[in-house]
């Protein structure tokens, strides 16, 4: 679950009075898009308006459960832009272990490089146990695995796929092709590639790579391969394990029943809408036989998510009169059969 919301002293730290301007690198977006689409296509908007929605402090506190921080040590700044699209510093490290959170279903473990320690005479001393805490709820960690997993089978990160093994991840590309990442993991191990320069504002460009020639660099054509190949190797002879499946509710939202509200007044439908969990409104006119200014039927109507807009539509008090169908006029020929026809004819056979 989300973490509780931020007290007002910590909200009144987050933000910014500067107008943030959003962009996706391809030619997507601009309307209504399927937040599994907007997840395997890294679309840029999609993510800034689901951010505002959640609230940005909210948002910043479930990443730094899940123990992502700036590589200094400090929490991720508190602006829209380093929450939603990660334009803060962080390390390869600390991504892999923020993701290695969503593949042990939610608990995240503070990554430990120590195995074992023993003394001069091979004896093994105790370490203390990690740490571990479960930061997000189960269902909603698997839910974002599944998400994740359309980024590799068919999104940016195509070329990270491990064929039959299941996997899941995500590309990034900073601004002017500065740095290309790739995070990814399987239900056993997380991995981060990050490809760049130690001058962030430097662009990664015209590479040439095992005979592969790389113009602008995206995470998805160069660091995705590399994680390919690093987990290929890294899994090898590990059982090929699936993750946990999610709940209906979360892959597909809280869908409640919208109430039948056509006849009803824009007021009382609103009331009876808004009663039953849904915002409301006036979407448009359409012709019906019901008086003007009554509303005739909503968009989407039958179930919705809860919370979500529904559109009315109301009557304009008017029904066309169909117009009569028009009598065909019987078309005529010339010839006959064994005689030539005009074109249009239905030639006679041979023989």
């Amino acid at each position: 679950k989300t973490p509780a919301r931020y007290s007002p002293a910590e909200q009144g730290a987050c933000g910014s009075d500067k107008t943030w301007e959003v962009r996706n690198d391809e030619s997507i977006g601009g309307k209504p898009i399927p937040f599994r689409k907007a997840t395997a296509s890294s679309v840029n908007t999609a993510f800034a308006s689901l951010v505002l929605k959640l609230g940005t402090p909210n948002v910043r506190r479930t990443m730094t459960a899940m123990g992502l921080h700036q590589g200094s040590g400090e929490q991720i700044e508190c602006y829209p832009s380093p929450v939603t699209l990660g334009s803060s510093d962080a390390t390869p490290l600390t991504l892999a272990a923020s993701y290695a959170t969503l593949a042990a279903d939610g608990k995240y473990c503070p990554p430990n490089p120590i195995l074992s320690i023993t003394t001069a005479d091979k004896k093994p001393l105790k370490i203390g146990a990690n740490p571990c805490k479960q930061v997000i709820d189960k269902d909603i960690a698997r839910g974002t695995t599944e998400r994740l997993k359309g980024v590799i089978k068919s999104g940016t990160g195509r070329a990270a796929s491990l064929g039959s093994r299941p996997a899941a991840g995500k590309t990034g590309t900073t601004e002017d092709n500065a740095e290309g990442w790739f995070i990814g993991y399987t239900a056993q191990l997380a991995t981060a590639v990050w490809i760049g320069t130690p001058n962030s504002q430097a662009s990664v460009r015209n590479l040439t790579l095992g005979g592969h020639s790389y113009g602008d660099i995206f995470g998805g054509t160069l660091s995705a391969p590399t994680w390919q190949a690093i987990m290929l190797g890294a899994s090898k002879g590990m059982p090929e394990r699936q993750f946990g499946e999610p709940s209906t509710k979360v892959l597909n939202g809280d869908r409640i029943s919208v109430p039948y509200v056509s006849g009803m007044s824009v007021d009382q439908a609103t009331t009876r809408l808004k009663e039953a969990g849904f915002l409301v409104q006036v979407a448009g006119r359409t012709n019906s036989g019901l008086a003007q200014g009554l509303v005739v039927y909503t968009d989407p109507s039958g179930s919705a998510l809860r919370g979500s807009t529904i559109g009315l539509y109301t009557s304009s008090g008017y029904v066309p009169t169909p117009k009569p169908p028009k009598t065909p006029t019987p078309s005529k020929t010339r010839g006959g059969p064994g005689k030539p026809g005009k074109p249009g004819n239905t030639p006679t056979p041979p023989g």
